[in-house]
C-alpha cells in the first residue's frame, strides 16, 4: 500500500511538473506576443518637418516666417501655417534636449507660447499688423540669442 501510494505520488509529481512547464511555456509565449505588440504601439510617426535640434528649429522659423510673411503671403497653404505652429510648439521639448540652463529654456517657454498666440490669432501671416509682425521679430530674435553656439550663450557659460 505504501509503494502504491509513492508511486501515485511520484506520477502526480511528474504530471503537475509537466503542466507547470507546459503553462510556463504557453504564457511566455503569450506575453512575447504581446510585448511585440506594445512595442508597435509605441512607435510613433516623427513628421517629416520637425527639426532635430532647437538650434534647427530656430533657423527653420527665420526662413518659414520670412517666407510667410513676405509679399506673396497670401499664397501660402494653411499646411505652412500649420507646419510654423507645430515647429513653434516643439520649441520647448527642443530646447530641453540642448545644452540651455532652465531660465533660457524658461524664456524659450514663454516666447514660443506668445509666438503661437501671434500666429494662431490670425488665418493668414499677411494680416499681421506690423506691430505684431515687429514683435513676432522681436521673440524670434530673442530665442536666436539663446542657442547654444551663440556670443551670448558662449559668454553665460563662462562664467
Amino acid at each position: 500500500m505504501q509503494q502504491t501510494c509513492f508511486q501515485f505520488l511520484t506520477k502526480f509529481q511528474g504530471l503537475l511538473c509537466l503542466a507547470a512547464s507546459v503553462l510556463t511555456i504557453a504564457v511566455s509565449g503569450c506575453q512575447s506576443s504581446a510585448s511585440g505588440d506594445d512595442d508597435s504601439r509605441l512607435e510613433h510617426h516623427v513628421p517629416a518637418h520637425k527639426p532635430p535640434t532647437f538650434r534647427a528649429a530656430v533657423e527653420q522659423l527665420q526662413i518659414r516666417s520670412q517666407h510667410l510673411t513676405g509679399e506673396s503671403a497670401a499664397d501660402h497653404s494653411a499646411t505652412e501655417r500649420t507646419e510654423l505652429l507645430d515647429i513653434i510648439r516643439w520649441l520647448p521639448e527642443l530646447a530641453g534636449d540642448s545644452d540651455l540652463r532652465r531660465p533660457d529654456w524658461e524664456q524659450v517657454q514663454r516666447e514660443s507660447r506668445e509666438m503661437a498666440q501671434l500666429i494662431e490669432s490670425f488665418p493668414n501671416l499677411a494680416d499681421l499688423s506690423q506691430d505684431k509682425q515687429r514683435r513676432y521679430q522681436e521673440l524670434l530674435r530673442e530665442l536666436q540669442s539663446v542657442v547654444p553656439g551663440t556670443d551670448r550663450f558662449e559668454q553665460q557659460a563662462t562664467e
